[in-house]
């Protein structure tokens, strides 16, 4: 089972900080960017309904964060319009509204096949809050549609494991690229380094690349 970091624990987050200082410390542009980003804390997520949040990352898969954020925000619009939750649209006739909000065809059969998991009771918060990492990276898996590189964001933003690196997200090896591009030293032994928080090494990286 996942052990999760206490987030109220300012201290906790202070000694992480000063941890990932120290480990970048050989490396210098990576060093600067925890530097500027200053202490970062994992928080509880902001959408508690795990459907609704393997949902969004269906949603953003091989898009941009400002496409996929322009999807999402039709589909929540969509769910208003029809006075629905987004599980009650896989109930009934919506399936063409769903796509006429600019999803493919597959990303709207994966979420409908999602729906059709949930209801048969193979996945569920309370399950995959029991689970351990590689438990949770199968059972994500063998849902049509999803991959490691979607488990892995559902252990980072949901579950809010505290050591996991992305090595399927493409935003994350671009800046882990430009941060060590000094570097001779393989990358992988070196994020391997920052074990056991390597998930805050990520939200260094992916906010490093949001702010230029």
């Amino acid at each position: 089972m996942i052990k999760k970091l206490n987030p109220n624990k300012k201290a906790v987050w202070l000694d992480i900080h000063n941890f990932l200082l120290e480990k970048a410390s050989p490396y210098n542009k990576l060093r600067l960017l925890i530097e500027e980003n200053g202490c970062i804390k994992l928080t509880e997520p902001s959408e508690k309904d795990l459907f609704r949040f393997i949902c969004r990352i269906i949603t953003g898969q091989q898009l941009s964060t400002q496409a996929a954020k322009s999807l999402w925000d039709k589909l929540n619009k969509l769910c208003l319009e029809e006075k629905k939750e987004l599980r009650e649209l896989f109930n009934g006739n919506s399936f063409q509204k769903i796509k006429d909000c600019g999803l493919s065809a597959n990303k709207v059969l994966a979420m409908k096949k999602l729906h059709d998991s949930f209801t048969k009771g193979v996945i569920n918060a309370q399950l995959i809050k029991k689970l351990e990492d590689n438990e949770v990276i199968n059972l994500i898996t063998s849902l049509w549609g999803l991959g490691p590189w979607s488990a892995e964001m559902i252990l980072i933003g949901y579950l809010g494991n505290h050591d996991i690196w992305s090595f399927n997200d493409s935003s994350l090896q671009k800046g882990i690229g430009l941060a060590l591009s000094e570097q001779d030293k393989p990358e992988k032994e070196i994020i391997e380094s920052f074990s056991p928080y390597r998930t805050l090494l990520s939200r260094h990286i992916w906010k490093g690349l949001d702010e230029g």
